[in-house]
């Protein structure tokens, strides 16, 4: 359980919110006090106490914890079912944010490319290119929306997935509409 909340039965009453958790407001104050702090934070240390806030306010901390969380696993590289484990937390925190969300489409791209490098790092391929096609459809939404410039936003990681899986008619396909893009000024996608 996460360490700024316990359960409404432990305290009595259901926050205000009416979830089944309330706050703890000591575990908040100590995060606040922790990132507001002079002193720098390590990624680690910066994930725990967005993780707590992001509690208490969602859309000020969610992106916060999402890119601290990439930071930690990139510390932790050469680990990579922990690193697996940071990253999938970092995907759930980005998919969490409102999908208008300023920045969300980018955040949540970084998170599942992230994500699926560490997929494909241990031999789990199919999980791997499952999640380079959620990149895609996430860059796709995001242009739809106006969020990103590229149409193409998120399909470089597809494309190359596809060509290693031996489906190139497919890949030759994102890749020739990656580079009309390119060819029309929109950025996002690989520079060939």
């Amino acid at each position: 359980m996460n360490p700024a909340t316990k359960h409404a039965g432990q305290s009595g009453h259901a926050g205000r919110t009416g979830h089944a958790e309330t706050i703890d407001h000591d575990a908040v104050l100590r995060a606040r006090t922790a990132l507001l702090g002079c002193g720098t934070l390590s990624p680690h240390q910066e994930a725990d106490a967005c993780r707590t806030l992001s509690a208490v306010s969602p859309p000020a901390y969610l992106p916060r914890l999402v890119r601290a969380l990439l930071r930690v696993s990139y510390e932790r590289g050469a680990h990579l079912e922990t690193c697996l484990s940071v990253c999938a937390e970092a995907v759930a925190a980005a998919r969490r944010l409102d999908g208008m969300e300023p920045g969300r489409a980018e955040l949540l791209v970084d998170a599942l490319d992230a994500y699926q490098r560490q997929l494909y790092g241990l031999g789990r391929r199919a999980e791997g290119l499952s999640i380079r096609e959620e990149m895609a459809r996430v860059g796709r939404r995001a242009f739809e929306t106006g969020q990103v410039a590229s149409p193409v936003y998120g399909l470089g990681p597809l494309a190359t997935g596809l060509a290693e899986e031996g489906r190139h008619g497919e890949a030759a396909d994102l890749c020739g509409r990656i580079v009309a893009a390119a060819r029309q000024g929109a950025s996002g996608g690989p520079s060939f």
